[in-house]
């Protein structure tokens, strides 16, 4: 299964807990693999797995989605995985037709969240290159949320939004356990698994050490501009409209 969403949008919350969860498992890493990567430059491990493991894996594979599959077998022996594996890469929303297309019995877990709130929170991530500029910002949560708006009627495309899931995550979770067939997801047990996550000590994903609040709902009303704030509802407000972000 796969969590998409715009940048800073609750999918590393939402990927944490399902793979904290019985039955499920997945690595830290964001893999970027159907986004628009060159596969034979091998600079970079693909989810932790190494260079000489991916050359392996890449022989007499007919497409790059059989690569994909090998790449995920191998995770599962190195981690020893069981279950369901849960692969979270924000940017895949934009491609969630193709990933529908070639993954059709896959289950995607779409985040949604106010734009204004995903702004500011992407201004204090230095792995987001759209943080200084709200346009290219606002251009990318476009391109991530118009894909999510097209495939959300989908029956294996379940969208949650953030604030849904920060104000009742007992409500939301229950939503996402009968999603995945009616599998039991108890947000106090997750949250335990989820603090130890290796990611909750870097500055960004450092709320994964806190019970979830909705202390970062709305921040943009104290944390935003007038001037982006114009340029945001300039920009998204026919899909704040379509998402309940504004009054129709």
């Amino acid at each position: 299964m796969f969590v998409v969403g715009p940048p800073r949008s609750g999918t590393t919350l939402m990927h944490t807990y399902l793979k904290s969860a019985v039955g499920f498992w997945g690595g830290d890493e964001e893999s970027g693999f159907f986004s628009s990567v060159d596969h034979f430059d091998l600079k970079a491990p693909i989810m932790g797995i190494s260079r000489p493991t991916q050359i392996e894996l890449m022989r007499g594979k007919r497409s790059l989605y059989h690569y994909f599959d090998a790449l995920v077998g191998a995770l599962k022996v190195e981690l020893g995985g069981e279950g369901r594996f849960v692969e979270k890469t924000p940017q895949h929303a934009m491609y969630l037709n193709k990933i529908l297309r070639h993954f059709p019995n896959a289950q995607v877990v779409c985040m949604m969240r106010d734009p204004r709130d995903c702004f500011c929170s992407a201004k204090g991530n230095e792995h987001i290159p759209q943080r200084h500029s709200v346009d290219e910002y606002i251009k990318y949560w476009l391109e991530c949320t118009k894909s999510i708006y097209e495939c959300q009627k989908r029956p294996n495309v379940l969208v949650v939004k953030y604030e849904d899931l920060v104000n009742d995550p007992s409500v939301s979770f229950k939503k996402v356990g009968m999603f995945l067939g009616n599998v039991n997801l108890d947000p106090t047990d997750l949250y335990v698994s989820a603090s130890k996550d290796s990611r909750s000590d870097k500055q960004e994903f450092s709320l994964l050490k806190s019970p979830v609040t909705s202390v970062s709902v709305a921040r943009w009303q104290r944390d935003l501009s007038s001037a982006d704030q114009e340029i945001i509802l300039r920009r998204a407000s026919k899909y704040m409209k379509c998402f309940s972000y504004l009054e129709q």
